[in-house]
């Protein structure tokens, strides 16, 4: 997700926020506001970036291949596994990157879970407290960090994320 997200009281200050991005130099078309009486079904669809699990699985797949071909190998031994793996570097690499997969494709689940809970499920209960939500869709990590920077005033007491 490359967005920044803040919550505010009133509908007055999330669009203070929006002129004071504008005003820092961000298009207004990356910039929405919402509330709970604005959306029409009463929710907000948050559409998710799969990319940091979709590299957990992909660096399980390959430790896990470099661990099964290094034990098919006879550098060290899987007491559990000795009927896969003592048949040598090949068939130790395919079970390995087998197991190192399914091993990854559970932490990525976990891993999603908890950002569904940090991000959607935080939002929702603000949405449904009657508080104003403030979206910046930014493209670069650049943007997004200088975004939170502008948005971020000490004195204003509003919960700011950048994701």
């Amino acid at each position: 997700m490359n967005k920044v997200i803040g919550v505010y009281e009133t509908q007055t200050e999330a669009a203070d926020a929006a002129k004071t991005l504008q005003d820092a130099g961000f298009a207004p078309e990356t910039i929405s506001i919402y509330n709970r009486d604005s959306l029409s079904n009463k929710h907000i669809h948050v559409r998710m970036s799969h990319r940091f699990e979709i590299f957990e699985m992909g660096a399980g797949v390959v430790l896990g291949a470099l661990l099964g071909g290094l034990s098919g190998a006879g550098f060290f031994r899987v007491p559990a596994f000795w009927f896969i793996y003592n048949h040598g570097p090949v068939r130790g690499l395919f079970a390995g990157a087998i197991f190192g997969l399914l091993i990854s494709v559970a932490i990525a689940l976990v891993t999603s879970l908890i950002i569904h809970w940090q991000t959607v499920a935080r939002n929702e209960k603000h949405l449904n407290e009657g508080k104003f939500l403030l979206f910046y869709d930014g493209h670069t990590k650049e943007e997004i960090h200088r975004a939170h920077d502008v948005l971020h005033t000490p004195d204003l007491p509003i919960e700011l994320s950048a994701h």
